[in-house]
């Protein structure tokens, strides 16, 4: 099969006809590190709601133990 392309909108049209090209295409254009990043991204995601778990529970933690200091120092009173 013989083609083409004059200009950028043939490559892209041509790539949306032919997707399986496109992953080819992306490791010659893009670096390693580049096509590594939707896994790191993926980590840090689940990373920061770990994250947020711990500082709820850490507030929590924090209102419960200001209620119990108040609680002391009423009965101190």
């Amino acid at each position: 099969m013989a083609f083409t392309i004059n200009d950028t909108h043939g490559l892209t049209r041509l790539l949306v006809e032919r997707p399986e090209w496109l992953s080819g295409v992306r490791r010659i254009v893009l670096t390693d590190e580049l096509l590594s990043l939707p896994e790191i991204v993926r980590g840090l995601a689940k990373s920061q709601g770990r994250t947020e778990e711990q500082v709820a529970k850490l507030t929590h933690t924090a209102h419960r133990l200001a209620g119990d200091v108040r609680g002391m120092v009423l009965e101190a009173d």
